[in-house]
């Protein structure tokens, strides 16, 4: 295993969404929280979304064990873009000779798949709509919960798909409200973890429009898991297909869950930018 200041990195995006990649099989990693914002930067450093770790697997049941660190520094435990573009570097790595990975989050078991060189798909966790899972600050679970926000409520559908989201129904997907009330919402104190807010257009059962503000990032082309959380809450709450369409900025996710007692998946794209090396 190498150790040393150099650090060997791979960009990779979904839909836009984009990630540093670094192998921690073969290296030894333990950045800290100011090297990892100082990396983010899209200035002075590489400039991503997310840094991606993955490492030798915890468990004899699993494959790797796969660590996600926002922007900001901070340690989360689902992202669905990253766990695509993971599939996709596990086999151009040649990290493993399966077809298929199972991996853990801080948070989560996913199953993923490389579909070819630029798409994979992605197996989750069933969505958890507990409020004490999400977490949010409510005594009992709701379809719906109020968040007061700049004098106004906002009724947000909640749930947990290895990370905390509120998913939020609107009219149209005006820039400002995305920007600055999708912030005061991530960091709402009924959210004690803070959660990544899904501005939701419905256009028909089976497709809809989506913008997410997400914690510790900001506004992103695309979140997978929020697409996740989003067609959770369109099934079980409006009545939506089995599968459904996503539109994101960056791109279009298919998700397909049958209900309640099933896990989730979801198909899109994982693209490779270019390899590099960097130094501590």
């Amino acid at each position: 295993m190498k150790e040393n200041n150099q650090l060997h990195f791979t960009k990779m995006h979904g839909l836009g969404n984009d990630f540093m990649m670094i192998d921690g099989v073969n290296q030894k990693i333990s950045l800290t929280a100011k090297q990892i914002r100082n990396l983010a930067n899209r200035h002075t450093g590489i400039g991503f979304d997310q840094c991606l770790i993955v490492e030798s697997a915890k468990d004899d049941s699993m494959d790797f064990y796969y660590r996600i660190f926002n922007s900001d520094g901070n340690e989360v435990g689902q992202c669905g873009n990253g766990a695509r573009c993971l599939a996709v570097f596990i086999k151009d790595r040649n990290l493993s000779d399966k077809d298929s990975y199972r991996v853990t989050t801080q948070t989560s078991r996913l199953t993923l798949k490389p579909l070819n060189a630029h798409s994979a798909w992605v197996e989750f966790e069933e969505p958890n709509f507990s409020p004490n899972k999400v977490p949010i600050a409510h005594e009992f679970q709701a379809d719906y919960y109020p968040f007061e926000c700049n004098g106004k409520i906002y009724y947000l559908h909640c749930v947990t798909v290895g990370n905390p989201h509120g998913i939020l129904l609107v009219d149209e997907l005006w820039d400002d409200e995305v920007s600055q009330i999708g912030r005061l919402l991530s960091q709402h104190p009924k959210f004690p973890e803070g959660a990544n807010i899904s501005f939701v257009k419905l256009l028909n059962k089976g497709q809809a429009k989506l913008r997410v503000y997400e914690r510790g990032a900001g506004e992103t082309l695309a979140c997978g898991s929020a697409a996740i959380a989003t067609a959770a809450c369109l099934k079980i709450y409006h009545q939506c297909a089995e599968q459904i369409v996503i539109n994101l900025p960056g791109g279009d996710l298919t998700i397909k869950w049958k209900g309640l007692g099933r896990k989730i998946s979801f198909t899109g794209n994982a693209q490779t930018v270019f390899n590099g090396t960097i130094s501590l």
